[in-house]
């Protein structure tokens, strides 16, 4: 979902939201090595089940991978994917200096 280009960036936060009614569910977020092809799991993002309507919100989860910064470098890659296979959108907070 997100290819590093800069030199100083930070990976600050990551956050996934459920587009449609969901079960219960888990989004693996996982990070390459600088040539981008060897992969490891980094973080893995739990979502509770939810139906929403006019008066439930989405369901969504945010937070820190592994609940600190993780400093990235150019090349690396950052791949996502669910559990049950449920469309879900994940937004990363990347910040360069």
């Amino acid at each position: 979902i997100y290819t590093v280009a800069t030199e100083d960036a930070i990976w600050r936060s990551s956050k996934a939201v459920c587009v449609a009614t969901h079960a219960a569910d888990a989004i693996y977020l996982f990070l390459s090595d600088a040539a981008g092809t060897n992969f490891r799991l980094i973080d893995t993002i739990l979502i509770a089940a939810a139906t929403p309507s006019a008066t439930v919100a989405p369901g969504f989860t945010e937070q820190s991978p592994r609940g600190d910064i993780v400093r990235l470098i150019p090349g690396q890659v950052i791949k996502a994917s669910t559990r049950v296979g449920q469309a879900t959108n994940v937004f990363l907070d990347i910040q360069t200096y």
